[in-house]
Formats: structure tokens, C-alpha cells, sequence
């Protein structure tokens, strides 16, 4: 990965969210975030480590 911070910065606040929600006991919604999360990181980890034709 050329740019790892760039990677891992916007998932910052999303964490901060999660917690948040989680704290407030907010479970189903925390649990759709993450699975959001997941997914937005799956595919950005595969777009940075997929060669370039």
C-alpha cells in the first residue's frame, strides 16, 4: 500500500461512531455500521492491491 495513513484515516471517526453507538447501547445500529465499514474497507484494500494493467 503506497499511502497506508490515507488508508486508515477516514476509518478514525468511523471507529469513534461505533463506539458511540455501542456505548448507548445502540447495538443493531453499531452492528450495520461495522458490517458498512467492512465492506468500505474490503474493497479499498482490494483496489490498493490490485495491479495495474
Amino acid at each position: 500500500m503506497k499511502n497506508p495513513r490515507a488508508f486508515h484515516e477516514p476509518f478514525v471517526v468511523r471507529n469513534m461512531e461505533l463506539a458511540e453507538l455501542m456505548e448507548h447501547g445502540r447495538t443493531a445500529e453499531a452492528l450495520r455500521a461495522l458490517e458498512s465499514c467492512m465492506d468500505d474497507a474490503e474493497e479499498l484494500l482490494a483496489k490498493a492491491y490490485t495491479p495495474e494493467p
